[in-house]
């Protein structure tokens, strides 16, 4: 971990799992998930980004795939067989999904928080920035991180985080982090000439 403060000395701050602060992060987590999870406007945006079939993976080439999700085997036929987005309103789904969470931040190393200056365009761009590079360099070191951003956009996380984690600078990502035996299957993308015009 000390290689990747080096690389963000003022903006990046890592918090053990089982640290007071990790404990913290763990459990709103899971809380925050599962507020959004019961949010029918917020399940609705999700269910548009995964994708239910091979044939909408070809298609729209963005989104959440079975393979982005780790899912493999048996898991990943039924997805593909049996699922589609009104599955994704079930409360089964749900509570799959808060389910998968809590094993999520219950078996990561600890959480990296970036920071920035201030919460102006100029510096919430610089953040953006900064997770590039951090980013660039977990996959040389071999670390696997995961943004998990729930407790930023729910109340009232979002008006916690800076002062439960006794931070200073406003709080642009949360990710989970910790060495992975396995890396995710590369996940689709849009020629980018659909994006940069």
């Amino acid at each position: 971990m000390k290689e990747l403060e080096k690389l963000l000395p003022d903006h990046l701050v890592y918090f053990p799992r089982k640290s007071e602060e990790g404990e913290w992060i763990a459990s709103n987590l899971v809380e925050s998930n599962k507020k959004q999870a019961f949010d029918d406007e917020k399940q609705k945006e999700l269910s548009e980004w995964l994708r239910f079939s091979r044939s909408e993976v070809a298609e729209k080439r963005d989104g959440l795939t079975p393979e982005m999700l780790g899912m493999t085997g048996l898991v990943k036929f039924f997805w593909y067989a049996f699922m589609s987005r009104k599955n994704a309103f079930s409360r089964s789904f749900r509570n799959k999904g808060i389910e998968n969470v809590r094993n999520q931040v219950n078996s990561c190393s600890g959480f990296i928080i970036i920071t920035s200056e201030d919460s102006s365009v100029h510096s919430t761009l610089e953040a953006g920035r900064n997770f590039e590079k951090l980013a660039l360099k977990c996959t040389e070191l071999g670390v696997a991180i995961h943004p998990m951003s729930q407790m930023m956009e729910e109340s009232p996380w979002k008006e916690e985080l800076e002062s439960s984690l006794g931070l200073s600078k406003p709080v642009q990502l949360v990710l989970r982090a910790g060495y992975s035996r396995k890396r995710p299957e590369r996940s689709v993308r849009r020629p980018v000439e659909e994006i940069v015009i």
